[in-house]
């Protein structure tokens, strides 16, 4: 992820943007024209999707249409939604190893990292565009997000390691260690990330000098 620093929109700037945005639905009410509506997403990747939302919340600050929402709100809603999927992925880890399941165990963790970039790469834009110009919400994130990558590449070597040669009796303890190591990156992955989307402002009433 890009740590693209955004200048912050001061109050002015807003209400110079929602006065346009309330002239040009006007005028598109008294030419009898639909309001604009936002392309479909065609993409298939997680980038693709995250991309998609970015672009949602740019046309929050584009006078050229209608009223999106609020940016500040869609980013805490990204960051929340994100921070619900890897709780969810933790609490189901053990089960999703079961019988039928993972096969490749760090990398199954390692994508479910990677599922939340349409989440976390919208909650940063929308962070560096309303308070964050500094990005310090985005080095947060990076940090926890290498520290748990770095975890699960030791763990997948150590336990490669010791699959080697191991008997079949040994190889299910491995397993089922490997299984709890993991678990507890994830668990601790999801908990900083729970604590980050705490910290994330939901509302502009939050934030030094807005109400």
């Amino acid at each position: 992820m890009s740590n693209t620093v955004n200048q912050l929109l001061t109050d002015e700037q807003r209400s110079v943007i929602s006065a346009a945005k309330r002239k040009n639905r006007m005028a598109r009410i008294l030419a009898h024209e639909p309001e604009p509506e936002p392309p479909p997403y065609t993409g298939r990747s997680y980038e693709s999707h995250g991309a998609y939302r970015i672009a949602e919340i740019e046309r929050i600050y584009d006078p050229a249409w209608p009223d999106q929402g609020d940016a500040l709100m869609l980013g805490a809603h990204h960051a929340k939604e994100a921070a619900n999927v890897i709780d969810s992925y933790a609490r189901r880890w053990v089960w999703s190893c079961g019988p039928g399941g993972f096969r490749n165990r760090p990398l199954a963790v390692i994508r479910m990292i990677d599922a939340l970039v349409p989440r976390i790469n919208p909650a940063l834009h929308a962070a560096e565009r309303e308070f964050d110009a500094q990005g310090l919400m985005r080095s947060r994130y990076e940090a926890m997000e290498t520290m748990a990558r770095s975890e699960i590449a030791f763990i997948a070597a150590k336990f490669k390691q010791m699959r080697e040669g191991a008997g079949r009796g040994a190889k299910i303890r491995i397993r089922n260690q490997e299984i709890q190591e993991l678990q507890v990156v994830l668990d601790e992955f999801a908990a900083a990330l729970q604590q980050w989307q705490s910290d994330y402002p939901e509302h502009s009433g939050m934030l030094p000098g807005r109400r």
